[in-house]
């Protein structure tokens, strides 16, 4: 079963550096006396997630695109088996298009729409915790 392909598995790495950031932010305001209440660790798990959106997008932006995977496109020629007739009389004995190389995947998700799956799951966290306090 293939996980991911070609530079895909960085994006797991560049979420939990987000989650890592948020987890530290927890920390901090912990450490600092200005977050008195344990439960909110939920909180900045989410907004973890969402950072970690952040530096996915700018990772697929700046790294990626300009550094890693720079957009691979070629022209593949096909032998016809039979030559087919244009209309100026000619033959046509194969044909052409245009192959783009698929980009880096996680999850067979391409790298460039990751930042909004993990934007939607922090926010979703969030939402969560938010609910849970109110009640």
């Amino acid at each position: 079963m293939v996980i991911w392909t070609r530079w895909g598995i960085l994006v797991a790495l560049v979420a939990f550096l987000g989650l890592f950031t948020g987890e530290m932010i927890y920390i901090g305001l912990r450490v600092a006396g200005l977050l008195h209440d344990a439960r909110s660790s939920n909180l900045f798990l989410g907004l973890g997630l969402m950072i970690g959106g952040g530096y996915t997008w700018l990772f697929d932006r700046h790294v990626l695109l300009r550094h890693l995977e720079p957009p691979r496109v070629y022209t593949k020629r096909v032998l016809l088996e039979e030559p087919e007739m244009l209309d100026d009389g000619t033959y046509e004995t194969h044909y052409e298009y245009e192959v783009r190389e698929p980009r880096s995947t996680l999850f067979f998700v391409p790298v460039q729409y990751w930042w909004i799956v993990l934007t939607v799951l922090g926010g979703v966290a969030i939402a969560g915790n938010v609910a849970h306090f109110s009640t």
